[in-house]
């Protein structure tokens, strides 16, 4: 009997140093080379249920579907992304300009703050009460030219991999387009040639990303949708410049796991009212406690009971993701650990079955 469990605990040790290895390669490697073809299936996935739809009911044939298909899901992706970054980056930049006219403004409110408890500061040494005044006004001038610089840097940046990125996109719609067309025989072909364990294996973890993770990341997309309506609206009542902009920006901060508007709104309503301007500080937190009460009533009827990880999972799996694969592991290992767990929960990964399927 201690043989037999020595005998399972290293088989099990030794799968799981194996699918450790394997996907380190792929996060760190496969991926990033074959990122077009990720896209094109992705692609190919999606878009299997309206095209059988279409070459159902009408008289065209596949051929022409796929096309048209393929065709204008680039133009909405791809012209999205880059009128998006252009917008947003245009706008970062005029928001860096009008920041740098709010640093006299910061200056005077410091002195301002320092008068109110002049009692305490007449009892500094003026040096150090020289150092108070003009420090976090300094801050803010630094921040501000880290800002530009970094836009400018990101900037030049892009104009480098521009050849690079237009080859990606090439190869990924043609990657889409065949993938597409052919998606049906390839996985056909895949299952044939895989043992009936190892099928089970894979249709479940295929309905596991198709069912539980997808429909869990359309809920979260429409849920920064709807945050992004209440952000817009929001600014645009307090009369804040540039409301799409931000909306946006601080929308993406809350598409993040773990992260949410919080992260924004509440640095943002202090800055405020430390700088005077009680109206509009006041006015951000409660535009935060309105978007957290809607989520809060809306989530759980949007994303149901999807199979998700705890707070703490998820952002110690972005952390390590981030730090061993850079920005695919962000979002990449979080979405293999609750496939990993779905996995588990179905019984195919730690049940006496699964170790004959990775046998098989």
């Amino acid at each position: 009997m201690t043989d037999r469990f020595y005998k399972q605990w290293l088989m099990r040790a030794a799968f799981w140093g194996g699918a450790a290895l394997a996907l380190f390669f792929v996060f760190r490697y496969l991926l990033p080379w074959l990122l077009p073809f990720w896209i094109g299936l992705v692609c190919a996935v999606v878009l299997q249920k309206p095209l059988s739809f279409l070459v159902k009911h009408t008289p065209f044939g596949k051929g022409v579907w796929v096309l048209v298909l393929v065709g204008g899901l680039a133009v909405a992706v791809f012209g999205g992304l880059a009128y998006s970054t252009y917008t947003v980056y245009d706008r970062l930049f005029l928001l860096v300009n009008k920041a740098a006219e709010l640093i006299p403004l910061f200056k005077d409110s410091v002195s301002s703050l320092l008068s109110r408890f002049s009692t305490c500061t007449q009892k500094l040494p003026p040096s150090l009460l020289e150092r108070l005044q003009t420090t976090p006004g300094e801050l803010a001038g630094l921040a501000i030219d880290y800002a530009s610089r970094s836009l400018t840097d990101l900037a030049a940046k892009w104009m480098v991999h521009l050849p690079a990125l237009l080859l990606t996109t090439v190869v990924s719609v043609a990657a889409c387009f065949y993938l597409t067309a052919d998606y049906p025989r390839l996985a056909n072909g895949v299952m044939k040639r895989c043992s009936p364990k190892w099928q089970k294996l894979l249709q479940q973890t295929k309905q596991i990303v198709t069912t539980k993770v997808a429909r869990m990341l359309k809920g979260y997309l429409l849920l920064t949708g709807i945050t992004f309506i209440e952000l817009f609206f929001g600014f645009l009542i307090l009369r804040i410049p540039y409301a799409s902009t931000l909306a946006l920006l601080v929308a993406v901060v809350d598409l993040l796991p773990v992260l949410g508007t919080g992260t924004v709104l509440l640095p943002w309503g202090g800055i405020a009212l430390f700088l005077g301007n009680t109206k509009m500080g006041t006015g951000i937190f409660v535009l935060y406690l309105l978007i957290t009460a809607v989520r809060q009533l809306i989530e759980p009827k949007i994303i149901g009971k999807q199979v998700g990880l705890p707070p703490l999972v998820t952002l110690l799996t972005m952390y390590v993701g981030l730090k061993l694969f850079g920005f695919w592991g962000l979002w990449g290992l979080p979405l293999f650990t609750i496939v990993a767990a779905g996995l588990a929960q179905s019984g195919l990964l730690f049940s006496s079955k699964s170790k004959d399927a990775l046998q098989g």
